[in-house]
């Protein structure tokens, strides 16, 4: 539960203001707090959205964690339990606008729950995990009520709040619909307000306001050309401009709000009628220049949009090139269904480069890799193919035409966009998946991202790799030869009954069942599956598959055989990301030779003599 609304009549916020300084509303340093167990999950946020903050920290948990860094940054996302990080804030708790705010999400990344500071801060932190698949549970009055608080609002002007005590009154006005669109006021003049006038002072004196609207669905990049073509015809370029306005049907356009976060902006919505804000130069864009037309019917950020069925025996089109093309019906205008010319398209490869290092890559992966004209890959993807070359070393300027983008959880969808635009710029570009696209990967992100944006017209394909499950099976021996399944116990996309409904049917029916995402809650997995399976039966945990010393394992590239009953009992060998849990049947047998132990399971329970 949140204890900063917008109606807190705390006394002590009389005596202080928000300052450029201060930081204000904006959280620009946060510190992660997490257990060492969690330590995964909280690097896994940094992945996600460190690129949106001037820094951003991991600090192991203990007892004075928070006493210890408490005003060294603006936001603490703890990552733990909501009753641990109350119990160990709320003593230093002293002013709600110099106090930092303070954040707590699960391991699950289900829920990020403002505690304190929510309107300096808190929110937009929860905000911005909301992009990695958290629920952001904001209970400040404003945003519950589904309006944007003068706080907000300050931030998305590039400015800052004066005087907090009378924020009380005008955020009550907000909830009201009563305090209508900011006032300028031009000086110099001497100005006596009383306690419910709210007084934001810019951050920049100088600057211009950009206006601007677009057809439903337009990409990052046509915002950013669109803004760039009408700003040549002036004396500003986009380092002049202070912030956006918009309407509010517009306020959630993908495109625009990406556009905008690329340069470092605020976007102001403001009603159809009502007069926009009053910058010291604005500019009007909308029905000058508008954006190019390519994409449409873009939903809500983090939430799938509702689908208009679709009508009988509208057209079907589809790529012209083989391999992996997609094919679906469309509704498109009269006048947009002329073929599209495909001849001078790029690729859009999806490439599985298997369990770790370049070793266990095809061929045809390393090809691919090498050749595009862009790579999109995580900082540890990057860092597995500079291990013999399939990319260059980092800054060695050996392949001058090639571009490599770094990936992270909460840029997916911008750069699946990216990528169909640089496709049809004529560009290849390989966006690289961990094992194989298609065994919990990237490639299904890709095709439904085609289907949102109607992007029919970029050829995609597969370039298939050895998934952790294969490559975890080869360490162990032969353990697969037999029927077996892959159930990931992710919760990110699907409830626990749906999994636990899965376990209990691979056990039954004699799978061997190789488990993905282990880290996350195993023990459950293994209580259900020794419900329907003898504990005898034999068990193997593998770490870093594939990888050598270059995973996230701190003990390397491992594996553990043990028993069903006993494997909750190895805990600390269950080493994090890169941890699967291989479940063998009564077939299942350890087998030993002078090089150590091996798991078989017989294909059928044959033998020798049935060669």
């Amino acid at each position: 539960m949140s204890t900063d609304t917008d109606t807190d009549t705390d006394s002590d916020t009389g005596s202080h203001c928000s300052t450029p300084d201060s930081d204000g509303e904006v959280a620009e340093d946060i510190a992660i707090v997490a257990f060492e167990r969690k330590m995964d999950t909280a690097e896994n946020i940094v992945d996600g959205i460190g690129d949106r903050y001037e820094s951003i920290d991991v600090l192991e948990y203990h007892g004075d964690v928070f006493a210890e860094y408490w005003g060294e940054y603006d936001c603490f996302v703890g990552l733990m339990a909501s009753g641990i990080a109350m119990r160990k804030t709320a003593p230093l708790l002293d002013d709600k606008w110099d106090d930092p705010a303070v954040v707590v999400v699960d391991e699950e990344l289900t829920w990020a729950i403002p505690l304190t500071g929510g309107h300096h801060g808190a929110n937009q932190v929860a905000d911005d995990l909301a992009s990695m698949g958290a629920v952001p549970a904001m209970t400040t009055a404003s945003e519950a009520a589904g309006k944007q608080g003068v706080e907000e609002r300050a931030k998305g002007l590039d400015a800052h709040v004066v005087n907090g005590d009378s924020t009380v009154a005008t955020n009550l006005a907000v909830l009201d619909e009563e305090l209508g669109p900011v006032a300028r006021l031009d000086g110099p003049k001497a100005v006596l307000v009383g306690d419910d006038v709210t007084v934001l002072k810019r951050n920049e004196e100088d600057g211009v306001v950009l206006g601007t609207g677009s057809v439903s669905g337009a990409t990052k990049a046509q915002f950013l050309d669109a803004w760039e073509s009408v700003l040549d015809d002036t004396d500003y370029d986009l380092d002049d401009v202070e912030f956006v306005a918009t309407g509010t049907r517009k306020e959630e356009e993908e495109g625009l709000l990406a556009a905008a976060d690329e340069l470092g902006l605020g976007v102001v919505s403001f009603e159809r009628g009502v007069g926009g804000p009053r910058g010291t130069d604005p500019l009007e864009v909308e029905g000058t220049h508008r954006v190019a037309r390519h994409l449409r019917g873009v939903g809500h950020r983090g939430w799938p949009r509702e689908r208009t069925p679709r009508r009988e025996g509208t057209l079907r089109r589809c790529c012209d090139r083989g391999g992996g093309t997609m094919s679906a019906d469309t509704d498109l205008d009269a006048d947009d269904t002329a073929a599209v010319d495909t001849s001078d398209y790029g690729t859009l490869y999806v490439v599985g480069i298997g369990p770790g290092l370049p070793g266990g890559m095809t061929q045809r992966a390393k090809d691919v890799v090498r050749t595009a004209d862009c790579v999109v890959a995580s900082n540890l993807y990057q860092e597995f193919l500079r291990r013999d070359g399939t990319l260059p070393p980092e800054g060695s300027g050996e392949r001058p035409d090639q571009e490599v983008v770094r990936s992270t959880m909460g840029r997916q969808v911008e750069l699946a966009r990216e990528a169909f635009e640089r496709v049809r710029d004529g560009e290849d570009v390989a966006h690289v998946s961990g094992g194989d696209p298609n065994v919990y990967g990237k490639s299904d992100l890709v095709y439904l991202m085609a289907e949102e944006d109607e992007a029919y017209d970029v050829p995609i394909e597969i370039v298939p790799g050895v998934t952790a499950a294969l490559g975890g099976a080869a360490n162990l021996g032969a353990p697969l030869s037999n029927d077996f399944c892959t159930i990931s116990l992710s919760e990110k996309w699907r409830g626990w009954e749906e999994i636990e409904e899965k376990l209990r049917a691979a056990a039954i029916s004699g799978f061997v069942v190789f488990l993905y995402n282990c880290w996350r809650d195993y023990e459950r997995a293994i209580e259900v599956l020794r419900e329907e399976r003898a504990d005898h039966v034999p068990v193997a945990i593998v770490n870093d598959a594939g990888r050598g010393d270059a995973g996230r394992n701190v003990d390397g590239e491992t594996h553990t055989i043990t028993t069903l009953g006993e494997v909750t009992e190895h805990d600390e060998k269950v080493g994090g990301m890169g941890a699967s849990i291989l479940v063998g049947t009564h077939e299942t047998e350890v087998w030993e030779n002078d090089h150590g132990e091996h798991l078989v399971t017989p294909r059928g329970g044959r033998d020798v003599d049935d060669f």
